[in-house]
């Protein structure tokens, strides 16, 4: 979880580069509504679940239904 700092550092990338930056103690991050992140429509959620089996073995759950699902949703957009 979430666990508040007294300082954050932050630092702008502009024109191909980014600035000096520095600590600041504000913990409110700014972001435009149009960001991707904030538009699930423009975004897939990959979702593959892996487990460990008790004798020690890694397993994913339907992976070939995970990457259609991913490849139909990539047609899409």
């Amino acid at each position: 979880g979430y666990v508040k700092t007294d300082y954050r550092y932050v630092s702008n990338y502009k024109d191909g580069k980014w600035d000096e930056g520095g600590l600041t103690t504000d913990d409110m991050v700014t972001i435009s509504e149009c960001a991707g992140v904030l538009q699930y429509a423009q975004t897939v959620f990959e979702g593959m679940k892996a487990y460990t089996t008790e004798d020690g073995h890694i397993v994913t759950f339907r992976p070939d239904l995970n990457a259609e699902r991913i490849a139909a949703f990539r047609r899409k957009t």
